[in-house]
């Protein structure tokens, strides 16, 4: 995406319109790129020309089935056609703190269609490719809002703030918010000195009826309580493929009693690139991912949310190394750039790497429910450091590098993996240019025999 215009045109023709809301019809995984220029044309349209024609372009939409099962903008848009949703109207309260974590992305899409005219823009669509939302662009939208005498809706707020860098400046920021007793200059205070508790794993109790599952815990978006937003987000949460109705009853035009008693839910694009400074949750999708085999759906999620999280942490740090140790040399090479840009942009840093190498996360990770049991694989991380120091990102390698190592020639038997670490940190060595202290290394090269891990370990001790 451009860094300020990430959507062009914004205000579309009626054959533009007609080619959007079908290109939605068929978006049942909800692609976030094509989720957040839809919503962010649809405004813009209707602002300049109305809410009509895009009605009466809704009016004609035909889902697809797996749209229609498993999908929430192209379904709401059939709504809107149909009446069901009305612009000009308010949209209802709605919460769902056992519900999908879809439910805030499809509570934003209807909100925001129920004020399709009104609405001048919307103040959480991506500056940038990492899904950034500018403060100066923040400032430029809210401005519009104010010239234009309208308040702002609080679940878009909520997912702009979730955008926004902390570092940047927000003095002067300020406008009302629909349903809010507080302004956004308040909330944004909120927000900015909120002490966010990190994301965790806990495993629940279980029951007679239910087995005992690991939930997400912490990470909570700090002004969602106060612009009454009460989602999943907010709460311990345990991926499910699907949830019962009364979970999302609060969306009856999207969720209907009429199509049964559960909901079906899917591991949705726009979930994770949704709020980038909570990447919590979004790993916790991953991780339930890779339980249950899924790990071409795994790495699909684990890259677009790595790819905007504002930081990495220790959870999803874990979840990616644990994501390596299922991958094929392939997908490695897919993983790595987007690893190296975070590095490059300090979302993610080289002591994230090693300390999520020894993280306790990694006894809790095959807790509850699952097909496939994690482990540390260092033959299966191997690989991707040596891509990333390859590519120009030795920093950010080496000292997960020096911890696998390490532990490797500690053991009493030498394990096979061993020698293969050896080499590849043999040939790394002369680029580093300070002294490294190898301890367990140098006892290995120590040690009786002519192995090629103890030849290797005597090769790196002639270059310390």
């Amino acid at each position: 995406m451009p860094a300020t215009t990430p959507f062009t045109p914004m205000v579309l023709d009626d054959d533009a319109l007609t080619e959007l809301i079908a290109e939605v019809a068929e978006n049942w995984l909800e692609h976030a790129d094509l989720t957040e220029r839809a919503l962010a044309q649809l405004v813009a349209t209707a602002h300049a020309r109305g809410p009509e024609p895009v009605v009466a372009a809704c009016r004609e939409a035909t889902l697809s089935s797996l749209a229609f099962l498993f999908g929430y903008s192209g379904r709401l848009l059939q709504r809107l056609g149909d009446g069901t949703i009305r612009p000009g109207t308010t949209p209802r309260p709605a919460r769902s703190p056992r519900g999908p974590l879809i439910f805030l992305a499809a509570q934003h899409f209807h909100d925001v269609l129920h004020r399709l005219g009104e609405l001048p823009c919307l103040l959480s669509t991506p500056s940038n490719s990492r899904y950034e939302v500018t403060a100066q662009d923040l400032r430029d939208r809210v401005e519009q809002y104010n010239d234009d005498n309208v308040v702002l809706e609080p679940t878009d707020v909520a997912i702009a703030l979730a955008r926004l860098r902390r570092t940047d400046d927000r003095t002067g920021i300020d406008a009302p918010i629909r349903g809010c007793e507080l302004r956004l200059a308040q909330v944004i205070e909120i927000w900015s000195s909120a002490r966010v508790e990190p994301a965790g794993l806990s495993l629940t109790s279980g029951t007679a009826r239910s087995e005992a599952v690991l939930q997400v815990v912490g990470d909570v978006p700090a002004p969602h309580a106060a612009l009454g937003l009460d989602t999943a987000w907010n709460h311990p949460h345990h991926y499910e493929g699907s949830h019962p109705l009364h979970d999302v009853a609060d969306l009856p035009a999207l969720w209907s009693p009429a199509e049964g008693s559960t909901v079906d839910t899917r591991p949705h694009d726009i979930i994770m690139r949704l709020l980038p400074q909570h990447p919590g949750r979004p790993a916790g999708v991953v991780l339930r991912l890779l339980r249950w085999s899924d790990t071409d759906g795994a790495l699909d999620a684990l890259i677009s949310c790595a790819t905007v999280a504002q930081r990495f942490g220790e959870l999803l740090t874990v979840v990616t190394l644990a994501t390596c140790s299922r991958l094929d040399p392939s997908q490695v090479k897919r993983l790595t750039p987007i690893l190296l840009d975070a590095w490059r942009e300090d979302r993610l840093t080289a002591s994230d790497l090693a300390m999520g190498w020894r993280s306790p996360m990694w006894e809790q990770l095959n807790l509850g429910s699952g097909r496939k049991t994690l482990e540390r694989k260092p033959a299966k991380v191997l690989p991707l450091l040596s891509l990333i120091a390859e590519a120009g990102g030795l920093a950010l390698a080496w000292p997960l590098l020096i911890e696998i190592a390490e532990n490797l020639a500690a053991q009493e038997k030498i394990p096979a993996t061993t020698s293969a670490v050896l080499e590849t940190l043999l040939a790394l060595l002369p680029e580093i240019p300070h002294p490294v202290e190898l301890p367990n290394i140098r006892a290995l090269a120590g040690r009786k025999g002519k192995s090629k891990a103890i030849t290797l370990a005597r090769a790196i001790g002639d270059l310390l």
